[in-house]
């Protein structure tokens, strides 16, 4: 399946489970932040993340397409500060809110790790770091 299918799906699954703008947007940063985990920017991937916010965006103060940006920006001031990356994480567990709002948005996150068919040691490490925080088992 295509990462934008992926990604469709699972977020449509965010969504009807009544997910909050708030919660939704901690998934886009979740998103952002596996994107960003290996330092390899693949654009399908961006860009995936970009049409599926569209999609599966519904009435809002701020868009979530509008929203990946922010998302971008803030993801890439903690590139290298892993003390800030576990701050952005453990805010990001906070406002997802239930654990199965944790769970739908790790299971999104592993489909971008694996966007490209692969799954480098980097972000590997850093969906061992999520499964930590959101305290969900392997």
């Amino acid at each position: 399946m295509e990462l934008t299918d992926t990604l469709k799906s699972q977020l449509k699954r965010t969504r009807e489970a009544g997910a909050s703008q708030e919660e939704r947007e901690a998934v886009i940063d979740l998103l952002v932040m596996t994107m960003y985990a290996d330092r390899f920017i693949d654009t399908a991937e961006n860009d995936a993340i970009e049409r599926v916010a569209e999609e599966i965006d519904g009435d809002t103060s701020l868009p979530l397409a509008q929203y990946v940006n922010a998302s971008i920006a803030k993801v890439r001031e903690t590139l290298d500060d892993d003390e800030r990356r576990r701050a952005l994480l453990e805010d990001v567990n906070e406002r997802l809110g239930t654990d199965r709002m944790r769970g739908l948005a790790y299971q999104a996150s592993r489909a971008v790790a694996t966007a490209d068919d692969e799954m480098a040691d980097e972000e590997e490490q850093f969906l061992s770091s999520v499964r930590a925080v959101f305290e969900i088992r392997p």
